[in-house]
């Protein structure tokens, strides 16, 4: 019998970056196996063009996505996702951070997504040719 998965998630709608502080969302996540998304949207918030990257981390499993804002495109939205296998209970963290000390960048509603199933053998994740 397979059981049902769970669902774990938790969001930030709002969080300021200025200059090359990193700032971070963290989920605490049970022993488990895992499928998880994340995602953001990076507001500009001066004259300067910034690149903004951002990882979503569990464990050494991790995900990275980069957007640039600038006068003319005010607005981006980062996509990541990884799986990932946890033997002990842990963090699942989205960090991001501006690639310039004039950055001054929102992240807007940050949320991260952990999908958790029962059995470790339901998680097949391979390099695609």
């Amino acid at each position: 019998m397979v059981s049902a998965p769970e669902v774990f998630a938790g969001f930030n709608n709002s969080k300021s970056m200025v200059g090359l502080a990193a700032r971070t969302i963290t989920l605490a996540a049970p022993i488990g196996t895992y499928a998880i998304t994340a995602k953001t949207s990076v507001l500009n918030n001066n004259a300067s063009t910034v690149d903004v990257k951002c990882r979503l981390q569990m464990g050494a499993n991790f995900d990275e996505s980069q957007a640039t804002v600038s006068t003319s495109i005010r607005r981006q939205s980062l996509a990541l996702q990884v799986t990932n296998v946890a033997n002990t209970p842990t963090n699942i963290t989205l960090t991001c951070n501006n690639n310039i000390a004039g950055g001054n960048t929102t992240l807007t509603f940050m949320k991260i997504t952990a999908l958790r199933v029962q059995d470790p053998a339901h998680l097949h994740n391979v390099q695609l040719p």
